[in-house]
């Protein structure tokens, strides 16, 4: 079995969290890279001047380990 990250990326200012779901850290580098980068590379100013963080972690350690991120959402319907 392959190994699978699950990388967070938030950032309390802007009221970001995305959840990607990788196959190494270096991957998960990109996506943030691409997320938070602009054209020249340098990230986008709202991410410059305000504190964000990307944690990334292993997956499915052993057999029994299950991870997921359900995502609800209620209509008041």
């Amino acid at each position: 079995m392959s190994k699978t990250y699950k990388a967070v990326f938030t950032c309390a200012v802007t009221r970001e969290r995305l959840v990607w779901y990788v196959s190494s850290r270096q991957e998960a580098k990109k996506h943030l890279r691409n997320h938070i980068g602009s054209n020249g590379k340098k990230a986008h100013s709202v991410y410059r001047n305000n504190p964000w963080t990307l944690e990334i972690k292993p997956m499915f350690q052993s057999a029994h380990d299950v991870h997921y991120d359900a995502v609800t959402s209620w209509s008041g319907l």
